[in-house]
């Protein structure tokens, strides 16, 4: 029997013997659950710097505009950490998307319906 489970690839068994019999315990393999991939989020999670973005972007507003009103002086880091989240995320919306480096480009919140 126990030269059986290992061709089987299964655990050796147990023996005991008690007074009056013995038992046998045969133990099979454990497979892990089988369980759906984790698929990603529906959206983005929305991160500090975009919900203190939202908060000062009461109508449309520059991108210098928004920058001074939360005190961000480097462009680079307004940009990578809040601006263009906010845009992949779906949240804000350039005024003129046609021409995103426009000197008159405006951002403003996305209506939901």
């Amino acid at each position: 029997m126990a030269e059986e489970c290992y061709n089987k690839g299964l655990p050796t068994p147990l023996y005991f013997e008690y007074a009056g019999g013995f038992s046998v315990e045969l133990k099979t393999r454990v497979t892990p659950p089988v369980t759906p991939p984790v698929t990603p989020p529906v959206t983005p999670p929305v991160t500090l710097q975009i919900e203190r973005l939202l908060a000062v972007l009461d109508s449309e507003k520059s991108r210098e505009e928004l920058q001074s009103m939360l005190g961000i002086s480097d462009k680079k880091y307004f940009l990578k950490s809040f601006l263009n989240k906010a845009i992949e995320a779906g949240l804000i919306e350039m005024s003129n998307p046609l021409k995103p480096n426009s000197k008159n480009q405006k951002y403003r919140i996305v209506k939901r319906e």
